[in-house]
């Protein structure tokens, strides 16, 4: 497992007791951390993808290094261009330039980080996490129901978006979706988080291949 700690550890000072980080050195160390990815280690860790549609170009950025586990959570190129390609709303693509797949798992007690947008630099990164889908009709989400039930339903009506995404409760939508549809680039350099909450009894067996893959890819230098 990635501890969540190589992110939100503790800075010592001295010999008094240890001083959390402030969110400002935490998002620093990320924007390193993304850095140092796509410089210094991406020729022998990383091959490049890309999506196109129109104006917009999404670079896809994934590990070289293959695992044959659990594809639901182990996600590839191929898979997000198809995402990207179902997508209702083509004009959110102008706010990503590249997609990361970081075959890592951050998680803090039942919180696990999903995925990372930075915003003056337009890069979204994912996460190993619990596979979900997130419920536009939902009341929680109301805020961003407006815009995306219509385009949804229409690319429902026109076949084009997986049957098992509807229910009767309202459309259920991926987590590439759900980012897409409420980040926005700027010229400042903070970092949108996205979380989860997820029980580990509940899926223990999932957990376990969570866990398997993040430290396969640990080992080999991700």
């Amino acid at each position: 497992m990635f501890d969540i700690r190589e992110y939100y550890g503790d800075v010592y000072h001295g010999t008094g007791p240890p001083v959390e980080q402030s969110s400002g050195e935490i998002e620093e160390d990320i924007s390193l951390d993304i850095d140092n990815l796509l410089r210094s280690r991406f020729d022998s860790l990383y091959v490049r993808d890309r999506f196109r549609h129109n104006s917009a170009a999404v670079e896809i950025i994934y590990p070289r290094r293959t695992h044959h586990g659990n594809r639901a959570i182990l996600k590839g190129p191929d898979y997000m261009r198809y995402l990207l390609s179902l997508y209702p709303r083509k004009s959110d693509l102008e706010n990503i330039e590249k997609i990361v797949l970081r075959p890592r798992h951050i998680e803090a007690g039942e919180t696990e980080l999903m995925a990372l947008y930075l915003r003056q630099r337009a890069i979204l990164v994912f996460y190993l996490h619990h596979p979900c889908l997130f419920a536009i009709d939902n009341s929680r989400f109301g805020e961003y129901a407006e815009f995306l039930s219509f385009e949804i339903a229409e690319s429902f009506a026109a076949g084009g978006v997986p049957a098992e995404w509807s229910t009767r409760d309202g459309v259920l939508i991926p987590p590439l979706w759900y980012v897409l549809s409420i980040v926005s680039r700027s010229n400042d350099a903070r970092i949108d988080k996205f979380f989860i909450r997820r029980d580990r009894s509940e899926a223990p067996a999932i957990s376990s291949q969570i866990d398997e893959i993040s430290f396969f890819y640990s080992r080999n230098g991700y």
